[in-house]
């Protein structure tokens, strides 16, 4: 049984939107029912009638006339449609509409640069523009038309691993109708030229810059003034244009409007020209090619991918004067022209054909059912810049794609946008009840991250707001794994018996350690369910030494010393702690680099630490450059968790600070030095603990290598044992 598709547009596109629409949906017919919805109907609609395309209008009087939602609505429902796909700024507000009425995966192309789709009119631009981004922010996934496209979607937030990249495609099969080059000029009482024909077929906007291509004409025309040029589109930019080719006396530039004939147009021109500051993958250079037009145009978009020295030429955005000395290099020698158009014709027909580009849909669509189907929602304390907590959700969805790479993740996050942009998966902001209780609606299974989640040890807020999340997972019956958890200390009467409440109802529960599956016990928690594995942070990869030899040098931090790293967070004993250290920094000739886990926290306890040879790790990093640094250490001395976990990582010996019971776990699983703890604290038992450290070093290197192999190898466990459950 075929996919159902149906595809949104506004209708009133011409041009690229509609050769798109066109060549799209042609392609796809052998593998998918597809349908085109417009909301106006202009010759948008005539033209895809016109090639047997499914299309129907449902009139839309304006962009906020809301009436058409509900009959989409019942389009979906009635034609039972497996996903929906939109196509520009219209259709992306509709289908954000649509999306609260109907449960299935939205897909939106980016045609181009939204934030440059309305730059000619300013309230258009103000309203408009952030009216699209507000929508598209809202989409399960996107298809970009090039590389670049992508990679600026990434770079504004959206996630990289719903981010597709299609190249546009046209169909090389057909036979193209037009008029001789002559009778087509003489439509516009143009004479045929001495000289050659250069044109360009675009709307005159500003983002089109065709004032480049008027500059260059008018320095062009002082060495071969019998060439002529054609400028095909209209817009909002054209009394401009007009005004600067009178003021110049460009009598050789005609403007010929917008038309509907335009391979008649590609077929009097000699060389296509395009002049865009910003494009995707525009079907002007395709349907020119398929006359074998060679190409002068902007490095821009995908377009390089399309152009190169065998196709055509390439220049700068509004480099007006190479632009004329590829002109004068043409017109000088006219036989190239030829062997580029040919060279064009066959790189089209080889790389962007219609069907190639409707193949990779096609895979598409299919991927993103699969995703729809393992739609799996993680919570942990994740954006709010702690490395470790940060290292468990690099570590849990790496592992998690691993194992099957059509699982759909989406993540409650302090900070949605950066998570999206640092991990390439999709977020949700963790303090909105709204986006909580969607996540958890569509998803397949609540995944529990890993970390210390359930404790009042810091504040009772904190549980009280994870139990929550667990009880709406319960009311929703949605399937439930604690990942690679820490559990406890609970200290609160309630708190414990909620959690343990909570528990019991969980689908399946790993522990990181020995001493979590014990507080489970002591809590009274009766769930069979229950595995210790390890923390999934084992399963991350340090950096490469080169990497950490740029970050020192960048740093100012020597690599011919002894370097111990110190790592601290700030705790009520803090002026003990710090005290300690300076003691341990001024008996030993060792140099110390201080290492903050959470950037924010940490380095205000850090900065107040004095003494000679002492170095602070000043920038940010990620997990990866951290388990690298830790790998150029001698030593660690560590209070956070996983300040420990990446020096075990590393092969790294290390003395713990202890200030919770998880930290004496981990190094009595690791087989170190018992933690010193920072209650009580003082500098002679560091520096007794430290030299004993140093003279057993090598002992505690070999007991790393074999204990922290075995931890990564457990730590993979989560991953196995999370799909078993989820596809029970």
């Amino acid at each position: 049984m075929k996919l159902k598709v149906l595809n949104l547009i506004s209708g009133g596109d011409t041009g690229g939107a509609k050769t798109h629409i066109i060549a799209l949906s042609k392609g796809l017919a052998e593998f998918v029912d597809t349908k085109v919805v417009c909301f106006i109907k202009d010759t948008f609609y005539e033209d895809l009638k016109a090639e047997g395309i499914n299309i129907e209008y449902f009139e839309q009087k304006s962009r906020f006339d809301l009436s058409v939602i509900k009959k989409l609505e019942e389009e979906v429902k009635k034609e039972k449609y497996d996903l929906i796909h939109s196509h520009g700024a219209r259709a992306n507000f509709v289908s954000l509409l649509l999306k609260r009425r109907v449960d299935l995966p939205f897909v939106t192309t980016i045609h181009s640069d939204y934030e440059l789709d309305f730059k000619d009119t300013f309230y258009k631009k103000i309203i408009f523009t952030n009216v699209n981004k507000f929508a598209l922010k809202r989409f399960d996934y996107y298809i970009s038309v090039s590389d670049t496209f992508k990679e600026m979607m990434v770079s504004r937030g959206f996630p990289a691993d719903r981010n597709f990249v299609v190249y546009n495609g046209i169909d090389t099969e057909k036979e193209r109708d037009f008029i001789p080059r002559e009778d087509f000029l003489n439509n516009f009482s143009i004479d045929l030229p001495k000289g050659l024909i250069f044109g360009i077929s675009a709307r005159l906007d500003q983002v089109k810059d065709h004032m480049t291509f008027l500059r260059a004409v008018e320095v062009a025309n002082k060495d071969f003034p019998g060439n002529t040029y054609l400028i095909a589109g209209e817009g909002h930019e054209s009394e401009n244009l007009r005004a600067y080719v009178k003021e110049k006396d460009l009598k050789n530039v005609y403007f010929i409007g917008y038309t509907t004939d335009i391979f008649s147009f590609y077929n009097a021109i000699d060389v296509n020209v395009l002049t865009s500051l910003s494009e995707s993958f525009p079907y002007a250079l395709l349907e020119g090619g398929l006359l074998k037009k060679p190409i002068i145009s902007t490095e821009v978009g995908g377009i390089p991918k399309l152009v190169d020295e065998d196709t055509g030429f390439l220049f700068q955005p509004g480099d007006f004067k190479r632009l004329s000395e590829i002109i004068i290099h043409i017109s000088k020698n006219k036989e190239i022209i030829n062997k580029l158009g040919n060279n064009l014709r066959e790189k089209i027909e080889e790389k962007f054909s219609n069907r190639a580009m409707a193949l990779s849909h096609y895979r598409i669509y299919e991927k993103i059912l699969k995703e729809s189907k393992n739609k799996v929602l993680i919570l942990g304390y994740y954006g709010f810049d702690n490395s470790g907590d940060d290292a468990i959700l690099e570590a849990i969805t790496t592992e998690l794609k691993k194992i099957d790479e059509d699982l759909s993740l989406t993540v409650l996050s302090k900070s949605p946008s950066a998570t999206e942009r640092d991990y390439g998966i999709r977020a949700l902001n963790r303090f909105s009840p709204l986006d909580v209780y969607k996540g958890m609606k569509l998803s397949d299974i609540f995944l529990f991250g890993g970390g210390t989640l359930l404790q009042d040890r810091t504040s009772t807020r904190s549980i009280r707001y994870y139990l929550a999340t667990l009880k709406l997972a319960d009311k929703l019956n949605k399937k439930t794994m604690a990942y690679a958890n820490g559990m406890g200390p609970i200290d609160g009467e309630k708190n414990r018996r909620l959690t343990r409440k909570a528990l019991e109802k969980i689908g399946l529960i790993t522990l990181r350690d020995q001493d979590s599956y014990d507080f489970l016990k002591d809590l009274g928690v009766e769930n069979k369910n229950v595995k210790v594995t390890q923390d999934p942070v084992f399963t991350i990869e340090g950096t490469d030494k080169a990497r950490v030899e740029e970050i020192f040098r960048n740093e100012k931090i020597p690599t011919n010393v002894r370097l111990t790293g110190i790592s601290l967070r700030p705790w009520d004993n803090d002026q003990a702690t710090i005290g300690a250290i300076e003691e341990l920094i001024e008996k030993t000739a060792d140099s110390f680099l201080l290492i903050p886990m959470h950037q924010a926290d940490d380095i205000k306890i850090l900065e107040r630490i004095r003494g000679d040879r002492v170095y602070l790790l000043k920038n940010e990093y990620d997990v990866r450059d951290l388990i690298g640094i830790m790998g150029s250490l001698d030593f660690l001395i560590g209070m956070r968790l996983h300040s420990l976990i990446y020096a075990a990582i590393a092969r790294t010996p290390m003395l713990g600070l202890s200030y919770d019971p998880k930290v004496d776990g981990l190094l009595k699983d690791l087989e170190m030095k018992p933690a010193i703890g920072v209650d009580g604290i003082e500098g002679r038992i560091l520096i007794n603990e430290y030299e004993d450290l140093k003279a057993r070093a090598g002992e505690f290197r070999e007991t790393l290598s074999r204990n922290a192999e075995e931890k990564i190898q457990t730590a993979r466990e989560n991953g196995r044992l999370f799909y078993d459950y989820l596809k029970g």
